[in-house]
């Protein structure tokens, strides 16, 4: 989260502009809102949509020429995201099962009826 709002600041705290500006003002608020989601255990598993937009802004200054303290700032920003996207945090409810969950819990009512 934290991350997504620096790089919304970043462009006016360092003073760059033009497409590297664009490109944080567009990506730090879409990684601020995957990191807020991705914060309860239900959710957890939508970081992975931050790992492509870590690995974006890492592969941007080479691929767009961005000038030496976007160039750094997009590289550090998207390692430090890509990273912190694999890392899955703590769960103390296990979620998930979907359909088959549903239909094994309705086998397991059907027996214990018997």
């Amino acid at each position: 989260m934290v991350l997504g709002v620096w790089l919304i600041a970043a462009p006016a705290v360092l003073g760059y502009r033009g497409l590297p500006a664009e490109m944080d003002r567009i990506v730090g608020p879409t990684v601020a809102a995957v990191a807020v989601i991705a914060l309860t255990e239900a959710t957890r598993s939508v970081r992975w949509l931050n790992l492509p937009l870590g690995m974006g802004l890492m592969a941007a200054p080479l691929m767009l020429n961005y000038p030496g303290e976007a160039a750094l700032n997009s590289a550090l920003c998207g390692f430090a995201i890509a990273a912190l996207s694999i890392v899955r945090g703590k769960m103390s409810h296990q979620m998930g099962g979907g359909w088959a969950a549903l239909f094994s819990l309705g086998e397991d009512e059907g027996s214990a009826r018997s």
